[in-house]
């Protein structure tokens, strides 16, 4: 592994030098730090490279097989860099390069902390929360809003698949009787929203508490998914469900609630979209934590300490919202 993470960052130190050249940057000795490398469907590396007074993050992928996505994730970073470039402070970095078939981006490095560092630092978590529903509400604000009816029949029948999968043993998760009872309330909550209005727009598509990130300058976002037009509460929902999971003190929860009252109201101070009565805001938090649920290892032995955390908070959420 050491062998072949050495050999992936020289190759992406190469490319740094050759784009260094090609696009006139400052030419200056380079050093670097590894920021995140990974193996599973696909073989990628993101690095810091710091060259004289700037810093800039370098993504290689190695071995993919399917640049359209490749094409589509670095399209949606440069999209969302170009659209917020006059956003007062709620930003996403600046895209310099991004190849041909997607493998290799370059952007610049935002020097700041995540929310997730913040939070577990004891930073007020109404204060951030505030500040990420501007930001999230910026984003959307620019990307091709609209209003519709809320269809959720595309997720109704996701979850109906994963149940499926569970029953037939094709899938595996922790407590699963428990699960399948839970999925089961999901279709009569959805006739509860079901073509009431909301709004719909470029979803970020990962929006979770490592992806935004507070610098001297403002706030910035990362991470962008491939461009898809969906109602906001996705993305909202995306970010308070994490947020419950690792950080709310659910034991103060209400019944048949999965996010407390000051965790919404904090959001929704700076998030101004759409109220907390929006239908997809409301029936997508149980779907969301349905789909956390599955990405949870059913072997405690094969959870990290994160993933072994975030269950604990998330057998509370379970106990309040569902049963």
């Amino acid at each position: 592994m050491d062998e072949e993470q050495d050999v992936r960052i020289e190759a992406a130190l190469q490319d740094f030098l050759r784009l260094q050249r090609d696009l006139d940057l400052p030419d200056e000795l380079v050093t670097h730090e590894l920021l995140w490398q990974k193996n599973d469907h696909r073989s990628h590396i993101v690095l810091r490279l710091d060259c004289g007074d700037k810093s800039y993050v370098l993504k290689r992928v190695f071995g993919a097989d399917n640049s359209d996505q490749l094409i589509q994730m670095a399209q949606a970073q440069v999209d969302a860099s170009n659209a917020m470039g006059n956003a007062r402070r709620m930003r996403a970095p600046k895209v310099h390069y991004v190849s041909e078939d997607g493998a290799v981006l370059l952007m610049d490095h935002v020097t700041g902390n995540t929310l997730d560092t913040l939070l577990y630092r004891g930073r007020d978590p109404k204060s951030l929360l505030k500040r990420s529903g501007r930001w999230l509400a910026t984003f959307h604000r620019v990307m091709d809003r609209r209003k519709r009816p809320f269809r959720p029949d595309q997720m109704i029948a996701h979850i109906e698949q994963l149940a499926r999968q569970i029953e037939d043993g094709s899938r595996r998760v922790v407590a699963p009787k428990r699960f399948l009872k839970c999925a089961s309330q999901i279709p009569e909550r959805a006739a509860q929203f079901a073509g009431q209005r909301t709004v719909v727009a470029r979803r970020h598509g990962d929006m979770n508490l490592r992806n935004l990130i507070f610098a001297q300058d403002g706030l910035y976002g990362i991470d962008f998914h491939p461009p898809n037009q969906l109602p906001v509460g996705f993305d909202i929902v995306r970010l308070l469900l994490d947020f419950a999971e690792i950080h709310q003190d659910n034991t103060a929860l209400k019944s048949g609630a999965f996010l407390r009252d000051d965790v919404v109201s904090s959001f929704f101070e700076g998030y101004r979209l759409i109220k907390p009565d929006d239908p997809s805001f409301r029936f997508l938090q149980p779907v969301r934590l349905l789909l956390d649920w599955c990405a949870i290892p059913a072997d405690p032995e094969d959870r990290s300490w994160r993933q072994q955390d975030r269950w604990e908070n998330m057998e509370i959420l379970i106990k309040k919202g569902f049963e």
